[in-house]
């Protein structure tokens, strides 16, 4: 699961609505996706354009693969199935939903299972899923055992036959989860329609997710706002201000997606190898790499994983920079990987 993490200045504090606009040779589109809202800038060119249609059609394409909202997507159905399916590797949506699988996989690998999309029942038991949204008020053990057994994506058996790929699960139990991986990826799927395009600098960004290429309508570097962590702080109050050039940012963090329960907060990242929330000082994340799918997924992981193993995987990873803000009693606390620095604009 995420949190909206980012205020994009270029939006400003306007009011958000579903429309098109233009500034000089540059168009703005928004609407909602995802359960967030989605916006893009970009520099229109008669040869070089886009339309709120078309980017509305690929995102419902991107829905109908990995919403678990959706009870006819790819994934609901995976989830519902009993054991084995097969799916058609080269058409939408299930193209989608096949690509979240393989990245998810290879992320699961890179981070010794920190990030697991199998999470699903866990997520929905903590009260943080699509099933009604509650308060554990004390955790049961014996259930949460139980659940573990149908997560770990190493337990997920994926076979390709000629043009189509089953996936077996373990159990009737095992379900996806791909809320900490997808929008990143529905990034990434904009961005390189617009690069097919001829266009040639542009934002994309969903639920604070965000890839950009060239220069922003001012031929300025696109500037991106990370969020000062605190509960009660306003969208547009920013710890850091972030110059992201032909790259991506996505974040995470768990200071506005947690409840309490006799004084004790619960925050919606959990950990896939114990099956409780993570107790963590990480109050936030931002990882900048080149694929926003991946900053997506590693934001997640890092969160689980704390600070002093995310920056040493971080620092270990020449794709990866990322920025870890922490609680040190009522002082924020950032720590950069050596590269993050130079993306910050004072």
């Amino acid at each position: 699961m995420r949190t909206f993490i980012f205020f994009l200045l270029l939006l400003g504090s306007c009011k958000f609505s579903e429309t098109v606009t233009t500034k000089a040779d540059y168009e703005l589109i928004k609407g909602k996706t995802m359960g967030t809202t989605y916006s893009i800038k970009y520099e229109k060119k008669e040869e070089a354009t886009i339309s709120k249609t078309e980017v509305d059609s690929i995102l419902v394409s991107i829905n109908a693969a990995v919403s678990t909202y959706e009870p006819e997507s790819t994934i609901s159905l995976f989830n519902q199935s009993v054991d084995t399916m097969s799916f058609p590797q080269h058409h939408f949506p299930t193209a989608h939903f096949l690509k979240n699988v393989d990245i998810s996989a290879l992320i699961y690998e890179d981070t010794k299972g920190k990030f697991d999309p199998t999470v699903m029942p866990l997520v929905n038991y903590w009260g943080f899923g699509y099933t009604e949204k509650k308060a554990v008020e004390k955790a049961d053990s014996l259930a949460i055992e139980d659940m573990m057994k149908s997560v770990g994506l190493s337990k997920l058996k994926i076979q390709k036959k000629e043009n189509r790929r089953l996936l077996e699960k373990p159990n009737k139990n095992m379900a996806l989860d791909f809320s900490a991986i997808a929008k990143g990826y529905a990034v990434d799927f904009l961005a390189q329609t617009l690069w097919s395009k001829g266009i040639r600098n542009f934002m994309v960004e969903i639920g604070g997710e965000v890839h950009t290429r060239g220069v922003n309508d001012k031929g300025e570097t696109w500037k991106i706002g990370i969020n000062k962590p605190e509960s009660e702080a306003a969208l547009n109050s920013l710890e850091w201000v972030v110059a992201l050039e032909n790259t991506s940012m996505a974040s995470s963090g768990n200071y506005r997606n947690f409840y309490e329960v006799d004084g004790k907060k619960y925050g919606h990242e959990l950990n896939p190898l114990t099956g409780y929330p993570e107790v963590t000082t990480l109050l936030g994340v931002s990882v900048i790499h080149s694929e926003c799918m991946y900053a997506d997924a590693f934001a997640t992981a890092y969160m689980v994983m704390g600070l002093e193993e995310s920056l040493k995987h971080a620092e270990s990873n020449a794709e990866i920079e990322a920025c870890f803000i922490s609680s040190d009693g009522d002082k924020l606390t950032s720590v950069f990987t050596t590269g993050f620095k130079s993306y910050l604009h004072e």
